[in-house]
């Protein structure tokens, strides 16, 4: 399937979460997360090598030719060049990669359907959007607020 290196980057952070939650339990779900985020571990890697690529090409020097760098040890750049690498840096993100799906079919019941928006399309497939009829059945089930 095809998606962006920011879509693998918060797949990745939020199977992380959902493996440090699990603890000693483990489900198929677990699984498929740990084993996913084992097989992008490379696109990953790339991703990270694009970045420095992109800092260093465009990081300042002083008159010796060594980086400037801030108290943290970040590059700094110039204004005009700042602007350039965030505009790159945002073109990165958006690079699509190809990435192959591990879906999971039988997925814990008491998984939060918030869930999906970051699991989905890695290891979940994808919710179906509520149809009117199904919405307004739910709205009658819930009590108002008051």
């Amino acid at each position: 399937m095809k998606v962006t290196y920011k879509q693998l980057i918060i797949f990745r952070q939020m199977a992380k979460r959902y493996i440090d939650m699990q603890g000693s339990k483990s489900n198929k779900l677990t699984w498929a997360c740990m084993k996913l985020r084992r097989v992008t571990e490379n696109l990953v890697e790339d991703f990270a090598e694009k970045e420095s690529d992109i800092r260093v090409h465009k990081a300042s020097l002083d008159d010796k030719g060594n980086f400037i760098l801030d108290k943290d040890g970040q590059y700094i750049f110039k204004p005009n060049d700042l602007l350039e690498v965030s505009k790159k840096m945002r073109l990165l993100h958006d690079e699509v990669i190809e990435v192959e799906p591990y879906i999971v079919t039988i997925v814990p019941k008491e998984l939060p359907i918030s869930w999906y928006e970051y699991l989905a399309p890695f290891v979940l497939n994808e919710l179906d959007e509520p149809s009117d009829e199904e919405c307004l059945k739910s709205e009658e089930k819930t009590e108002p607020v008051q």
